[in-house]
């Protein structure tokens, strides 16, 4: 299963699968850190023997690599960790909130970032899936992370950390919004992101909605973002029915070219609270 096949033959399946525009890339998207998935996810995709247990060494040697350029998501907990294993880490984001002077003491001590590579950017997690709250987002406080990506592209796109509180879904959806630049295809970069997933992953549908536009993708940014969800419970369960690599990646890119709208992933994402 995935030790059968390289980061790059992946990428190399999605663009030919796609049958759209994208562009070559080798950047990979990493979420959490080895041994996450045992805490925060589902364990019993990853039991000993099989296919499970390949996914796991599968994800584990992703991470490892320092040489392939990276997108890291993480929560608050993990991020000093990240830092420490991959000095190759050029760009930090913070989103939930700005960089306190206790953080900005720790990002100094794990590595030397150049002004503007280290930003924090307050914004809460909200999209309509809770009740509205203060601080949600909206083109005011969306734009300067944009802004922040556009600047992150420009300089070549080096390996990027990004993290929220839990990293589930404000640095998941900035993370995919990020690789779509990369690839210019979000199709294809929602795919990768739901592939590294270990537990939760999600995105936040608002942010995804306002910073489409910004970012020239035509609508197509926030179908991605809507049907993560969809797309990691289908990963899951074709997991357990031992489905090849190729099998999953072939499902979970065509789920994406075919995306459920607003009111279809709201539908899934109520009967799901109903169930749990």
């Amino acid at each position: 299963m995935p030790s059968q096949l390289t980061y790059t033959e992946i990428i190399d399946r999605l663009r030919t699968k796609s049958n759209t525009s994208s562009k070559p890339f080798t950047h990979k998207i990493c979420h959490h850190i080895p041994g996450e998935e045992m805490t925060s996810g589902n364990p019993d995709l990853y039991q000993e023997g099989g296919l499970k247990m390949k996914l796991k060494q599968f994800l584990d040697e992703t991470y490892k690599d320092q040489a392939s350029p990276g997108l890291y998501i993480t929560g608050v907990q993990l991020w000093p960790q990240i830092l420490k294993e991959h000095p190759e880490i050029q760009y930090y984001a913070s989103i939930g909130s700005e960089i306190d002077d206790k953080e900005q003491a720790e990002l100094n001590e794990k590595q030397t970032f150049a002004p503007g590579t280290a930003e924090g950017f307050s914004i809460k997690d909200w999209d309509q899936r809770a009740a509205y709250g203060s601080n949600v987002p909206s083109e005011e406080n969306v734009q300067p992370i944009v802004d922040y990506l556009k600047k992150w592209y420009e300089k070549g796109t080096p390996s990027i950390l990004v993290r929220c509180a839990q990293g589930q879904y404000r640095s998941a959806v900035i993370a995919l919004a990020a690789h779509s630049m990369i690839s210019g295809n979000p199709a294809i970069s929602a795919t990768l992101l739901v592939l590294a997933g270990r537990g939760k992953i999600d995105s936040n549908w608002e942010i995804a909605r306002i910073a489409d536009p910004m970012l020239g993708f035509d609508g197509n940014l926030y179908s991605a973002a809507l049907n993560i969800q969809r797309a990691k419970d289908k990963r899951d369960g074709l997991i357990r029915s031992e489905a090849s690599l190729e099998v999953i990646l072939d499902d979970l890119l065509a789920l994406f070219l075919e995306p459920w709208d607003f009111d279809q992933a709201c539908s899934y994402d109520k009967k799901k609270s109903e169930v749990f």
